[in-house]
């Protein structure tokens, strides 16, 4: 039988994941709410079908998110040492990244790209034009 300790980590586990999963779902949410209000007002502005504009601004958000994501993973180990040196003109003063910023950044990307393709994806479903199944 599990010690109580063990237990409780395991509830304290779950507990973790189901908020994670609360806050990944209402941020999806929210992402996909603003896309497709925006898209539609472009839409229905430009005098142009609606559906089609909420489709494409749903491609083109997921896009731009995919995109973010590899960029911001493609980052280097190197760190600035001071923020007021980060543009391309002046000293360089670099360092190496901790592992935690290491680990921040690839948490950072992975969640722009499966937004991203979450996106695509629900994109894909309200396309008229082509169907899945």
């Amino acid at each position: 039988m599990p010690s109580r300790s063990q237990a409780d980590e395991k509830v304290g586990y779950w507990r973790l994941l189901r908020a994670a999963s609360r806050r990944f779902v209402v941020l999806v949410a929210a992402v996909v709410g603003v896309t497709v209000a925006c898209s539609a007002a472009l839409g229905a502005i430009g005098g142009g079908n609606v559906g089609r504009a909420i489709t494409l601004g749903l491609y083109l958000v997921g896009a731009l998110a995919v995109f973010a994501g590899v960029m911001i993973g493609s980052r280097g180990p190197s760190r600035s040492k001071n923020a007021r040196f980060e543009s391309l003109i002046g000293p360089r003063l670099v360092r190496w990244a901790t592992p935690e910023e290491q680990r921040q950044t690839l948490s950072d990307s992975a969640i722009f790209v499966t937004v991203g393709l979450i996106l695509i994806f629900i994109g894909l479903l309200v396309d008229g034009r082509h169907t899945l199944f």
